[in-house]
């Protein structure tokens, strides 16, 4: 069974050590929620937001993070290996010893581009997305 939490506000909540591979927490709330060590695999995250969240040593393994905003969050030890990341923000974040191998940082509609860096990903992802669409960083007066 899938936990369904599209949508919901989960701000504070223990999440430590769950199960949730294949969780739905699209556009789900996190402000200051603890995932230590919880299971995340293949889960929708696509338009979360983290702030002051905790993914130590978690498993976000193939996990859908489109669209996320990641502030002030800490990913120690966590395993994001195989994550879309297209559109990602990341703030003030904490990545020591995370692994972040093969992050995919393009639309599905794109031919795949990668990264093993989610930071360097945050930043690509926006030029990538302005050069498919002929936009320039400076707007022509």
């Amino acid at each position: 069974m899938r936990a369904h939490f599209g949508g919901a506000n989960l701000g504070g909540t223990n999440f430590s050590h769950c199960l949730m591979a294949e969780a739905n927490l699209m556009n789900a709330l996190l402000t200051g929620a603890i995932l230590r060590k919880a299971t995340l695999n293949d889960a929708a995250m696509s338009g979360c937001r983290c702030f002051q969240s905790e993914f130590v040593n978690a498993s976000l393994v193939r996990a859908d993070l489109t669209h996320a905003s990641l502030v002030e969050s800490t990913f120690k030890g966590a395993n994001l290996s195989g994550c879309s990341v297209y559109g990602i923000s990341v703030w003030s974040s904490v990545f020591d010893g995370a692994v972040q191998a093969d992050l995919l940082i393009t639309p599905e509609s794109d031919p795949p581009n990668r990264t093993d860096n989610i930071v360097e990903a945050s930043s690509n992802s926006w030029a990538i997305h302005t050069r498919a669409k002929g936009c320039s960083r400076r707007n022509p007066r």
